[in-house]
């Protein structure tokens, strides 16, 4: 009990008492000072003066005020009934001050990890919203930190203290010095703390005032440089560790150009088909939307912000999913499946990354529960290590992606059936953000891709991907050389720059990079893509059997936007397009055929004249609706937790007064009551009416011969023939500390509420 706890430091001298009393204080208070800080800037909140002082007041507060108690808790009762007379009088203004505290965090998630995470409602909020989330949060941090502290659960209180700063690094958020200095500098003032003479003690203050300060005179500007480019490297790491952990390693570079040399190096077994195509099967994984110097990456959030937030919700609602857009396309357009020829696929991944569930771009139906779209690039797996076993079925169609025609209504505003006009509607939408962002390119890289493919031409709106395609093949054909395994790109060099200039010799990845490029300044939306090809070779040798892709099939190629039907692949890597190509490919197509399939030539409206419906605005509504209701449902689950807490802490407090009144006699009784019912509660054979009986199971949870000597001492007041002795009451004091801690690793979690909360033990 804090009681024994507090006499205990005051037999050491009073002068000892006063002293550890304030060295708690003063670590507890470095701790939550720094903490404050350090969310703050999560947050990309100003720090808060009043917070920040009120979060360092609470720790002398709490420690000050339990002292002049005599160890009762009444400092930590204090701050919680204070922040819940503050929570509960502004719930409303408080709840606004975390959801927009919550919107900036998750802007800075998805910034630096390419998540797209929707925000709360938080209109008007600012910062007096902000000053009272705060005010609240120093309170009810204080007391953690200083209960922690009192209990010497020092362990977690470094996981409470540090878990923030580490979060702080991964997202290179700027830190000012004095926030990890606090954090640092408390922790180990706590970490130091000892029950030796005072001179022992002063030494210690004297070692952690020293690292602490030599923390503060570090510059804060070299500090928060080392911090960035440490941060960047450690989140890199962590994110590639834990990824790897969970779903395995390829040889696919993923966009990575400077890896793109080594994804033929090894013939290890990665996926395992069995289907009766016959081929060739592109199993797309990783997608690249955006060129950056030598790498592909995805869209960031700001992306799908701005006119187009909430278009991916609003398309999902409309059942259209861009990465099965061709068979939606065959459903609302054609209107019979059957005419097309179908095959099904079952997938096993023996090797390859489990990440991503390999699909083709013609894909039919699969399982819901194996994966969910990622944005408009892939279906990435569900489950803790992603999906090993699958089945899809698809459209085998042979027709090649420069060919094909879009059905002439693509382009008619007036549709023939309702579903056909519910399609058509939302590839519309789709079709202007796919020309806004899958034709970026900058004015340096569009320059050099002019001049190689095209001679400085300019490109008539007449001229067809087809045309487009033969032009990007024929220069990729005779100005690099295919090699299995081509030089690396030099670090800090643009890629397109080095290939189509220095290099010239590459991969598939270098190939499909050049040639993404080359479509994107030519007026056609273009991105990279990569995964596993089944060659039609493979396909008709297996005739429906087994057949295993190893590391030699993979494979990058270059995804276009055909209007209507959707992104579709184009070989252009030497070797590869001649095989899965029927003999019509060397037919010449008169260009005026091929009109409309370019965004300029089929006048695609532009994405100030297709907005999305008004439908959106209700979808959004509806989708912001239900983020409220679960952030007021947090709240609620917060808020009934602090009134438990508090009505616990009432209760504990209204016991100890209760107790310390009593007369020694009482105090003895009311001891072994609370041990007996700890006892019944623990062992299932133990009879209060027999307490000397001690279950076998009990041996070892606490001293028997205490347990026995209280008993018989109980039984002796029970009885009249004696009081209790002055160090008897101690001694049943931690019995019933023992007690308690076997029925707190004993206990379910029930009981434990029970005994918590019911009873207002602390357990």
């Amino acid at each position: 009990m804090r009681e024994a706890y507090f006499l205990k430091e005051k037999n050491r001298g009073n002068l000892d008492a006063v002293f550890v009393t304030v060295w708690k204080a003063a670590g507890a208070a470095g701790i939550i000072t720094g903490l404050m800080g350090v969310i703050s800037a999560l947050g990309e909140v100003p720090v808060l003066i009043a917070p920040l002082l009120c979060g360092f007041l609470s720790a002398f507060v709490i420690f000050g005020v339990e002292y002049a108690a005599k160890g009762r808790p009444y400092g930590i009762f204090l701050c919680l009934l204070s922040a819940a007379a503050v929570f509960f009088g502004t719930v409303g203004t408080i709840s606004q001050g975390i959801s927009l505290w919550m919107n900036q965090f998750r802007g800075r998630w998805n910034m630096v990890f390419e998540t797209y995470y929707g925000e709360l409602s938080a209109a008007g909020a600012g910062e007096r919203e902000l000053f009272l989330a705060g005010l609240v949060f120093a309170l009810l941090g204080g007391t953690v930190i200083c209960e922690l502290v009192q209990k010497k659960r020092l362990m977690l209180l470094t996981v409470v203290s540090f878990a923030p700063l580490c979060l702080a690094l991964m997202l290179s958020v700027r830190l000012s010095v004095w926030m990890p200095a606090c954090l640092a500098g408390g922790w180990m003032a706590v970490w130091c703390m000892g029950n030796g003479p005072s001179r022992i003690t002063l030494q210690r203050v004297f070692l952690t005032v020293c690292l602490g300060g030599a923390l503060c005179v570090i510059p804060a500007e070299n500090a928060e440089n080392s911090w960035q480019k440490f941060s960047a490297e450690l989140r890199k790491d962590v994110k590639q560790g834990i990824e790897e952990l969970r779903y395995g390693k390829d040889s696919l570079p993923q966009g990575e150009l400077r890896q793109a040399g080594g994804m033929l190096a090894d013939a290890e077994e990665r996926l395992e088909l069995q289907t009766e195509t016959e081929g060739p099967v592109y199993l797309r994984g990783f997608i690249g939307s955006k060129y950056d110097v030598s790498r592909w990456k995805q869209f960031s959030a700001e992306s799908y912000g701005g006119e187009y937030s909430g278009m991916l919700s609003w398309l999902e609602g409309q059942g259209f999913y861009p990465g099965m857009q061709y068979a939606e396309y065959q459903d609302a357009v054609s209107g019979d499946r059957k005419e097309q020829l179908r095959a099904s696929v079952s997938v096993k991944n023996i090797g390859a990354d489990r990440r991503f569930v390999y699909l083709p771009e013609t894909a039919e139906a699969y399982n819901p529960d194996t994966g969910e779209w990622k944005q408009d690039w892939y279906l990435r797996s569900k489950g803790v290590f992603g999906q090993k076993s699958y089945e899809f079925s698809y459209y085998n169609t042979q027709a090649s992606a420069e060919l094909e025609l879009p059905d002439a209504r693509i382009y008619e505003k007036n549709a023939k059936s309702r579903e056909e006009e519910k399609f058509l509607q939302a590839e519309r939408v789709y079709r202007s953000f796919v020309y806004e962002n899958y034709l970026e390119l900058e004015e340096e890289q569009k320059e050099l891709i002019d001049r190689v493919f095209f001679q400085g031409d300019t490109w008539r709106d007449e001229d067809g991907i087809y045309t487009v395609t033969s032009r990007i093949r024929m220069v990729l054909r005779v100005l690099a050389v295919y090699k299995e395994r081509p030089a690396q790109v030099p670090t800090g060099r643009d890629f397109a720059e080095w290939f189509l200039e220095e290099g010239q010799e590459g991969n598939a990845a270098y190939y499909a990079s050049a040639a993404a490029l080359a479509y994107r300044s030519a007026g056609i939306p273009a991105r990279y893509a990569e995964g596993y090809v089944l060659t039609k070779e493979q396909a008709e040798e297996a005739q429906g059997e087994t057949v295993i892709l190893t590391g030699k099939n993979a494979h990058a190629w270059v995804e276009i936007y055909v209007d209507g039907m959707g992104w579709r692949p184009v070989e252009v890597t030497p070797g590869f397009y001649e095989e899965p190509y029927q003999a019509d490919v060397v037919v010449a197509v008169p260009n005026e055929a091929l009109t409309g399939t370019n965004g300029e030539a089929a006048a695609v409206p532009s994405s100030e004249e297709y907005e999305l419906p008004e439908e959106k605005e209700t979808v959004s509504d509806r989708e912001q609706k239900r983020k409220s209701e679960i952030a007021v449902l947090i709240l609620a689950a917060l808020s009934a937790a602090v009134l438990l807490e508090i009505i616990r802490l009432a209760r504990y407090l209204y016991q100890n007064i209760r107790y310390h009144r009593l007369t020694d006699e009482e105090q003895m009784c009311f001891i072994f009551d609370r041990v007996m019912d700890m006892m019944e509660e623990i062992y299932q054979d133990f009879n209060p009416e027999q307490p000397l009986r001690i279950p076998a199971q009990a041996c070892g949870d606490f001293d028997e011969g205490l347990y026995v000597r209280t008993v018989k001492r109980v039984e002796k007041i029970l009885y009249g023939q004696s009081g209790p002795a002055a160090r008897e009451i101690p001694a049943a004091e931690a019995l019933e500390r023992q007690v308690r801690k076997s029925l707190c690793r004993k206990a379910g979690w029930r009981k434990r509420l029970k005994w918590r909360y019911g009873k207002g033990y602390f357990i």
